[in-house]
């Protein structure tokens, strides 16, 4: 599996990057040359999944569900991850999340890869609706999520809620 943008490359983690992150050793991927800035990735909330996402692409290999790496084309850079938060419920309906480095925020890199992650969702698998949510503070998120057509349909005092409607 693998999602291209003009600027993106858009990868699943597979069992072999999880555990290298978990043991904090190089991957393969990395051994490839791709790079990877290790300050965000071990400071983000990746790595607290990190447990997570080892026991379910041990257990059903990787699906699409689980978090993808968002890989910068011309420096060949890992600057952020987006991905489900698991497979989709009994309303065929999955959330989705995202995170972009600080050092490439505010470039449109977040709704580059949303737009291309919703898009490869509706085509390849079967959903009635994605989900997502952002902190009530977080204008940046919204703006992504509002660029890809998400509709806000609730907050709390926390967040906002997002969904878009696949059928």
């Amino acid at each position: 599996m693998r999602i291209e943008t003009e600027r993106l490359i858009l990868i699943p983690m597979d069992y072999d990057f999880i555990v290298s992150k978990l043991e904090k050793r190089e991957s393969l991927l990395e051994k490839n040359g791709v790079k990877i800035n290790e300050e965000y990735f071990y400071s983000s909330d990746i790595i607290d999944i990190l447990p997570m996402m080892k026991e379910e692409v041990s257990k059903n290999g990787v699906d699409g569900f689980g978090p993808w790496l968002i890989i910068l084309k011309d420096t060949n850079r890992i600057i952020g991850s987006c991905g489900c938060h698991g497979a989709p419920d009994e309303n065929k309906e999955v959330e989705i999340g995202y995170g972009i480095d600080a050092d490439s925020r505010r470039k449109g890199y977040a709704s580059e890869a949303i737009k291309a992650f919703i898009a490869w969702l509706i085509e390849n698998k079967d959903l009635n609706a994605i989900l997502a949510d952002c902190n009530l503070d977080n204008s940046a998120s919204a703006g992504v999520l509002k660029n890809n057509h998400m509709v806000e349909t609730k907050r709390d005092d926390k967040l906002i809620y997002w969904k878009l409607e696949v059928k």
